[in-house]
């Protein structure tokens, strides 16, 4: 049940960042993009530091605290969840110029 649940959801944000450039306005398009590669880096980070099982620095340990609202330590809580966040935006960011390129050609 979990296991179709998370593939549904993955489906959702699929088609979600595919139909994106149909319904905002084409100005909005650059900046949900370099806004999903901004993402796409913090959690990218966060979870490359906890999978080599560092201390984060101050910087990086806000960061970790904001984003994954905890204060263990990084390499507990920091990999899951953060590795999830980077492929979830990942594949996002990849429906959404799949979306935008069949826009611009419709």
């Amino acid at each position: 049940m979990r296991n179709k649940r998370f593939l549904f959801t993955l489906l959702a944000i699929a088609i979600t960042g595919f139909a994106t450039p149909w319904l905002v306005p084409q100005a909005w398009l650059s900046y949900i993009l370099v806004t999903c590669i901004v993402l796409g880096l913090v959690w990218g980070v966060l979870s490359a530091n906890s999978a080599r099982g560092g201390e984060l620095g101050p910087g990086l340990g806000a960061l970790s605290w904001l984003v994954l609202g905890t204060e263990r330590p990084a390499a507990e809580v920091a990999d899951r969840r953060a590795l999830a966040l980077f492929w979830t935006t990942v594949l996002y960011a990849g429906s959404f110029c799949v979306g935008a390129f069949a826009a611009v050609l419709a």
